[in-house]
């Protein structure tokens, strides 16, 4: 599997009234781009799970195997670091905050205003924005190495 193929994942969702008021069309393309990112975090941190490696090709060469493991053990610390960032900072920070903006808003238009701000805040911790360009390509490199490991 590749990180490009989870371009090809969609979540499709249509928000009911009153919600439709809140969420937009352009809101739920952040959406997607949320979930993908979230989603190949998630398919990299199952990837170096689930590699194990080959007693065939390593019997010959047990350094090989040596650097191989600890090769394995170093992406498993990044990659299930930044799995924790995902769960934590993104997905539980701003969740919390949302709701209490929420629970504090006297209209609709101060609901959608957390939305908005609830939505940029989480599109910032993906590096889903222009600024965060570069580091985001560099992240999408070590999810991919990770996946091909």
């Amino acid at each position: 599997p590749a990180i490009d193929a989870s371009r090809n994942v969609k979540l499709f969702v249509t928000p009911c009234w009153p919600l439709v008021q809140i969420i937009s069309v352009s809101d739920r393309i952040q959406y997607q781009a949320v979930f993908r990112f979230l989603l190949s975090v998630r398919l990299a941190h199952e990837s170096v799970l689930s590699v194990q490696p080959n007693p065939v090709f390593f019997k010959e060469l047990p350094a090989l195997e040596i650097q191989w493991r600890r090769l394995r053990i170093l992406m498993l610390h990044l990659i299930q670091n930044l799995n924790n960032y995902a769960t934590t900072r993104i997905v539980l920070g701003p969740d919390a905050e949302l709701r209490m903006d929420i629970l504090q808003a006297k209209s609709i238009f101060e609901i959608q205003t957390a939305h908005r701000k609830f939505l940029h805040s989480v599109c910032d911790r993906c590096l889903l924005n222009p600024k965060a360009e570069v580091v985001a390509s560099a992240l999408r490199k070590v999810l991919q190495l990770s996946i091909d490991f």
